[in-house]
């Protein structure tokens, strides 16, 4: 995923017309909990009404573009069946039945409008 943040995203055609910036704010963290994790992001989705943010998460099985979040759901894109999981469905350990998110997997990006 780096290269092609860097090779495609950041340099190029892409960049000129559509500059946007991404961040990679849990690279070399531990430490953190599922809710201060999720809690974080959102506030990040919701930080700038003038910007279009989103966070590409990546777990053991494919990467998911997470659009918004509530209290209970996670809204995202990706190449599963699925639009909305539980929050409860995601850990940063591996446990059966959770998707194990990866804090070096977890990139945050945004563009103005």
């Amino acid at each position: 995923m780096d290269n092609l943040i860097i090779d495609v995203l950041q340099q190029g055609y892409y960049y000129q017309h559509y500059p946007i910036t991404v961040t990679m704010p849990y690279r070399n963290t531990s430490n953190l909990t599922i809710p201060q994790l999720f809690s974080q992001i959102n506030r990040f989705l919701n930080k700038y009404p003038d910007k279009r943010t989103c966070v590409i998460i990546g777990t053991q099985y494919h990467w998911s573009l997470i659009r918004a979040m509530n209290s209970k759901f996670i809204y995202f894109s990706d190449s599963s069946n699925f639009n909305k999981l539980y929050r409860h469905s995601f850990s940063i350990v591996n446990h059966n039945k959770t998707y194990q998110i990866n804090l070096d997997d977890i990139y945050f990006f945004e563009r103005s409008t």
